[in-house]
């Protein structure tokens, strides 16, 4: 797999770090810079990374100042549940256990391993891909 073709909120920002050896210190600048997409796209600047993410894909109807993300039209059946109670979980997954501990315990991760960040970085992708398609509902 090659990080240059990983989505562009994944990779744009992290490409010199990760071209100079510094994979721990791309895989944060995706994270930085998919939460800092996902705010724009639902302008939303009062919060972020978790809650960002579990408000953007609750399936609850969008209200004034919290519009949501729609991966697929509700059809009445459990794939659309599913689809963003999963696109939750897994972005709490990620800010939650890569970017909170690499942003505040940076010597653990200092010297990285290239693989396991360009595993990093890959899920970061699909999250900004996810985003990037998804379809903002207001209310």
């Amino acid at each position: 797999m090659d990080a240059a073709n990983l989505h562009p909120w994944a990779w744009e920002n992290g490409r010199s770090y990760w071209n100079t050896g510094h994979y721990h210190q791309a895989v944060m600048q995706a994270a930085i810079r998919i939460n800092a997409e996902t705010q724009a796209k639902l302008g939303r600047m009062d919060v972020s990374e978790v809650a960002l993410f579990n408000e953007a894909f609750t399936t609850a109807e969008p209200k004034d100042g919290a519009s949501r993300l729609r991966l697929a039209d509700d059809d009445g059946g459990k794939t659309y549940e599913n689809l963003h109670r999963g696109a939750r979980a897994f972005a709490d997954g990620l800010y939650t256990a890569i970017r909170n501990p690499g942003m505040h315990r940076p010597e653990d991760a200092a010297g990285g391993e290239e693989q396991l960040a360009l595993e990093q970085l890959a899920a970061f992708s699909l999250l900004a891909r996810w985003v990037d398609q998804a379809r903002v509902e207001t209310p």
